[in-house]
């Protein structure tokens, strides 16, 4: 095979693997093996793909004329390997069993928690040189994806942001090193995702300054507790105020289905769009605006004041531009707001307030 495909096939596995979302496992199963193509057998790469992508997900083939090389998470890894050697040999099959693994990470994480990269973390503190000046009263730290959506984080005084949202999960540890990054005798952590509270609150208790935890768990959450940050409260009174501001907004997501289901009665096909509501699938379909629009229509109240569409990766801007008229028609009575989120996953991150 071609070392340069090959190249590229292990660096995507190693991203996913490293990015995966443990409570998101479906198919617990991750299967890697090689076939060796037997000439008289007709092999389309496409419909190979097409086949697999029945069997599970995270789903990866590259091929050449002689070799197949594939990745996917399955429940039933044997279904995948018995359709594969129809087309030849199997070799340098690989199954590990996610969960099992995910659920030890998380007992070495939980045993490791208090000592050596706590200690790296310390170590690299107390070897900083000591600043004349005194700490400022305050730092603000968030957790986001996205080159524009980290720059709007920043534009509204968050000293720090970490890279990290639904596929990227920071740990304890690169919470508590923004934390020390902040040089602040206060600190404001947002989390900004349900998957990242708990690492944000295992960082507060081990952190040597004061740190309160805004249980943020979407961006126009965390957007809507910044700009109710005071620099004159105390850090009791800007946390509460800050959590009272999570339920001004309400936050829409659209994303992919990568299969088929229904759920809340609306029936999913693999690779349609949905549209959720305070994390309730709530519509889906082929048109990615329709969705996003059908959303909006059941997100968007008569008191809300205001629009904030975050565009993500890939979104073509002069059909962005035509959506935004037909919002500006559909929605008289509110403000829109369009930003370039930048962001991984999610086509549009949604905020009605």
């Amino acid at each position: 095979m071609d070392p340069v495909k090959e190249e590229k096939f292990e660096e995507h596995v190693q991203i996913e693997h490293h990015f995966i979302n443990p409570t998101a496992i479906t198919y617990g199963y991750c299967t890697e093996f090689m076939v060796h193509l037997q000439e008289e057998r007709n092999f389309s790469e496409a419909s190979f793909r097409d086949k697999l992508s029945q069997y599970g997900d995270s789903l990866l083939v590259v091929s050449d004329e002689n070799v197949v090389k594939v990745h996917i998470h399955a429940e039933e890894p044997g279904r995948v390997l018995t359709y594969a050697q129809q087309y030849g040999s199997l070799d340098r099959m690989k199954i590990e069993n996610m969960r099992l693994q995910h659920e030890q990470v998380l007992k070495n994480q939980a045993e490791q928690s208090h000592k050596q990269p706590i200690r790296e973390i310390q170590n690299k503190i107390d070897s900083e040189p000591r600043s004349e000046t005194a700490r400022k009263p305050f730092g603000l730290v968030a957790a986001a994806s996205g080159e524009g959506i980290m720059g709007i984080f920043k534009s509204l005084g968050v000293d720090i942001v970490i890279e990290g949202g639904q596929t990227m999960n920071p740990s304890t540890e690169q919470f508590l090193e923004a934390i020390a990054d902040c040089k602040a005798e206060h600190v404001i952590v947002l989390p900004n995702n349900k998957n990242i509270l708990m690492a944000a609150q295992q960082a507060a208790e081990l952190a040597e300054v004061d740190v309160e935890v805004v249980p943020s768990r979407t961006i126009p959450q965390g957007l809507s507790a910044v700009l109710a940050f005071s620099s004159e409260a105390s850090l009791p009174a800007n946390g509460k105020k800050m959590t009272q501001a999570l339920g001004l907004v309400k936050t829409g997501l659209i994303t992919h289905a990568v299969r088929d289901t229904k759920i809340n009665d609306v029936q999913i096909h693999e690779g349609d769009f949905m549209g959720l509501v305070e994390g309730d699938i709530v519509t889906a379909g082929p048109d990615m605006y329709l969705v996003t629009m059908n959303a909006l229509i059941q997100m968007v109240e008569e008191d809300h004041e205001l629009i904030t569409v975050l565009y993500g990766e890939g979104i073509n801007e002069l059909e962005l531009d035509a959506f935004v008229k037909k919002l500006q028609t559909s929605f008289p009575s509110q403000e829109i707001e369009v930003h370039n989120g930048g962001q991984p996953v999610y086509a549009f991150i949604l905020a009605a307030e």
